[in-house]
């Protein structure tokens, strides 16, 4: 079946399986007579709206890695042979992005949180077509189900644990 989901369950699959749900790429573009150091900062700016200054690019540059102090991201890695950008997103930012068709909670006879089903995506309002189980390691759309990693479970239930508290 096609339609405004199509891939969506396998596109997070994939992304879940490789770099991580709580993870953004973008590969680096540089602008015509842009430097590095410009190009890095415009992008930095344009995704997370953090302006680092020249001591956080040259950081960024040698070490690989800058702390971000953001609301939606925690830190930005860049590979200079990829020339790829990697931001950590905030964890419950994400979890909540999940849960735009709704949230049905596993627990235990005790009430911790074993995991949880998200109504990810949906064709149209008032519809689901993906559904990611947390308890089950899952993504599923259109009878089709793909895997999502044990770290992005783990990492998903915590926040789930931590908002139920």
């Amino acid at each position: 079946m096609n339609g405004y989901t199509s891939g969506v369950a396998k596109g997070l699959s994939e992304q879940s399986n490789s770099v991580g749900l709580f993870v953004e790429r973008e590969k680096v573009e540089l602008n015509e007579n842009e430097t590095l150091e410009q190009a890095l900062t415009r992008h930095i700016d344009n995704t997370a709206g953090t302006k680092l200054n020249s001591e956080e690019i040259a950081q960024l540059l040698s070490d690989g890695r800058v702390m971000l102090y953001d609301d939606d991201y925690t830190g930005v890695y860049y590979d200079c042979d990829t020339m790829v950008l990697e931001y950590d997103c905030d964890p419950l930012d994400v979890v909540e992005s999940f849960m735009q068709g709704g949230l049905t909670l596993v627990t235990d006879t005790d009430k911790n949180i074993l995991g949880g089903r998200f109504g990810v995506a949906g064709e149209h309002i008032g519809s689901v077509s993906v559904w990611l189980d947390s308890y089950k390691g899952t993504l599923t759309q259109w009878g089709e189900t793909y895997t999502v990693s044990e770290q992005d479970c783990d990492t998903i239930n915590e926040v789930l644990q931590e908002l139920y508290d």
